[in-house]
């Protein structure tokens, strides 16, 4: 009962972030999207446009939400704007669309396809998984991970948004992301806090690397097209540069609770296995398992960043005869994705000899 009231206490301090002297939450102004069905593709054809090909649909759709729900209406999808392929859809698939007007009466357009349901699918499939290989823990982690969604959401990305300093609410909200998860998913025992601070301590010296690699890289954090685009606008105030270093923290979290709890647990093991063992010997045993991890998860990271980012190797080869390759790899939107890359991996391997000490400190023999 002192968890739940120890988690809901952080709840309350993360979930209705404290406006301050800076710039107020901005406000957006939001369209009327609504979901429909697609009844009947009445015409399905393509258009000459400028000697290009380029399809369009005539629709009859039904619309499913608003105050227009049960109505059909006659969709024009692609002949006086343009779509490709990939956007045509099918009779009886579910889409979403852009109330408007034309004329007087109500008029749609079609925005995308709807997916949640398929989505949330998908989702029940992982979780239905994770509990049914990792039982209660499987569970845990599970609701850890709403934690932290809802720290990211209701937290982080609100506090930004009022204005305050995005590296220290990415911090803070990364420590609380931490402290919750690990122990909600591995328990409160020896290990799990051993985990715990040795991902504090680590997270800290990543933070210290973001500062000190994005300087020397001297990145402004509007490499990104969606970086860029804050700068003008609701959101023209914000700190791009302190946002980059925010979302790196929150990229090397991903991965530092995953080393930190597996090379906790390995010490703690070795440990119970030998009682007898010193520590010198306990962290020579520990960090000889921590360097396979290394190994493999450096590959796994780089691998990871790399699939994130696939679009940009796709430009070195589109590029590759409008410039020099020099010029591509120096551009500020690769250079961004190498310190991510970079800083997450250096914490990794950071992360391994710092859980070791803490861990082989505690669990060695001190007979």
């Amino acid at each position: 009962m002192k968890k739940i009231f120890f988690f809901l206490l952080i709840f309350v301090f993360f979930f209705f972030p404290h406006k301050t002297g800076a710039q107020e939450k901005p406000t957006i102004s939001t369209n009327q999207y609504e979901r429909a069905r697609v009844i009947k593709v009445v015409e399905d054809g393509s258009n000459k446009v400028e000697g290009i090909t380029q399809p369009f649909q005539i629709l009859e759709v039904k619309i499913l939400t608003g105050k227009n729900r049960g109505e059909i209406f006659i969709i024009d999808h692609g002949k006086n704007s343009t779509i490709k392929d990939y956007q045509k859809v099918k009779s009886g698939e579910e889409i979403i669309v852009l109330l408007g007007k034309k004329g007087d009466k109500d008029a749609y357009l079609i925005t995308d396809k709807f997916r949640l349901p398929s989505v949330l699918l998908i989702a029940i499939g992982f979780f239905a998984l994770v509990i049914y290989l990792a039982k209660f823990k499987g569970a845990s982690s599970i609701i850890g991970m709403i934690i932290s969604l809802l720290i990211l959401l209701k937290f982080i990305v609100p506090s930004i948004a009022y204005g305050k300093d995005p590296v220290v609410i990415s911090l803070t909200g990364a420590m609380a992301i931490v402290f919750i998860s690990i122990f909600l998913a591995h328990g409160f025992n020896k290990r799990t806090g051993i985990a715990v601070v040795s991902t504090f301590l680590t997270l800290l010296i990543s933070v210290l690397l973001s500062y000190l690699f994005v300087e020397l890289s001297k990145l402004s954090g509007s490499g990104s097209e969606d970086a860029y685009s804050l700068q003008f606008g609701t959101f023209a105030g914000i700190n791009l540069k302190g946002l980059l270093l925010g979302g790196i923290i929150i990229g090397t979290l991903g991965v530092l609770d995953d080393i930190t709890t597996a090379q906790s647990a390995a010490v703690d093991e070795i440990s119970r296995a030998n009682p007898n063992l010193t520590y010198k010997e306990l962290y020579n045993r520990g960090l000889s398992i921590g360097r396979e991890h290394i190994v493999s998860l450096v590959n796994t990271l780089i691998l990871a960043y790399a699939g994130a980012s696939l679009p940009i190797f796709f430009l070195f080869s589109v590029l590759g005869n409008a410039q020099p390759l020099w010029v591509t790899l120096n551009s500020e939107f690769i250079v961004e994705e190498v310190i991510r890359a970079l800083v997450g991996s250096t914490a990794l391997i950071l992360a391994v000899p710092i859980t070791t000490i803490i861990a082989a400190s505690f669990f060695e023999n001190k007979k």
